[in-house]
């Protein structure tokens, strides 16, 4: 049972000092790359925490966009970031959430701890506001949603949605003869869902990830994969 627990007007628990509120660890500017030999444009984002809790990223970008992997390496996490093709060379700017303990000194006016001593709140931490939670299907068309005005707001990416198909090309460059011996040309097509942060609106909408032709030795060859699903939460960054 927490010793302190505050609540706003809503019954909605702010601070506990039995669970950690992620603060801001870390802001930059990210910038993805300018040409790149399929549709997307790519970068990464890493930071070094030995905190034994997943940091989270919240990304401002005004391109549709999406993180496609996470990786961690000893006490280093790395964020894959994709985004249409227009972001190309355009620079964003990152948040880093993490505990307070991985940043803060536990010095400020308020400072709560838990039972094993580690500071789970920090009055001199910027904490995670999250303002909504969206979730869209790969088959979604464009949309948008207005937040509220004058606000500073930016995404963290709960999961991706993605689809890569792999089809025979119409005939011609094959031939008709589905017995006739290869090469046989495919068409690889891929899209990738993203949402965009303008100002006090959130986009979302597909992106082509990569599109090509390619021989392989015979028909029948062809492949689909997706993941449906894109979640995102929009956090109000406004002072950060």
């Amino acid at each position: 049972m927490a010793f302190i627990r505050i609540k706003n007007d809503s019954s909605t628990v702010l601070i506990d000092d039995e669970y950690v509120n992620l603060c801001v660890a870390e802001q930059g500017v990210f910038v993805l790359s300018g040409t790149t030999s399929v549709g997307a444009r790519f970068g990464t984002i890493s930071y070094t925490s030995n905190s034994p809790y997943p940091p989270m990223l919240a990304l401002q970008f005004p391109y549709f966009h999406t993180v496609v992997a996470y990786t961690r390496l000893d006490n280093t996490h790395t964020w894959h970031v994709s985004a249409a093709s227009a972001a190309g060379g355009r620079q964003g700017t990152y948040f880093i959430f993490d505990v307070p303990a991985a940043r803060l000194p536990g010095t400020g006016l308020v400072v709560m701890r838990n039972a094993q001593g580690e500071a789970t709140f920090d009055s001199d931490g910027r904490y995670m506001r999250v303002d909504g939670f969206f979730q869209n299907q790969m088959t979604d068309q464009p949309g948008s949603a207005d937040l509220v005005p004058g606000r500073t707001y930016a995404v963290a990416h709960a999961s991706a949605a993605f689809f890569n198909e792999r089809r025979l090309a119409p005939s011609p460059p094959n031939p008709g003869n589905p017995s006739a011996p290869g090469p046989w040309f495919y068409i690889d097509d891929a899209e990738q869902f993203g949402y965009a942060i303008s100002g006090a609106q959130l986009s979302w909408g597909r992106f082509p990830y990569h599109s090509g032709q390619f021989q392989l030795p015979r028909p029948g060859m062809g492949s689909s994969v997706r993941s449906s699903r894109a979640a995102a939460m929009v956090i109000d960054v406004t002072g950060y």
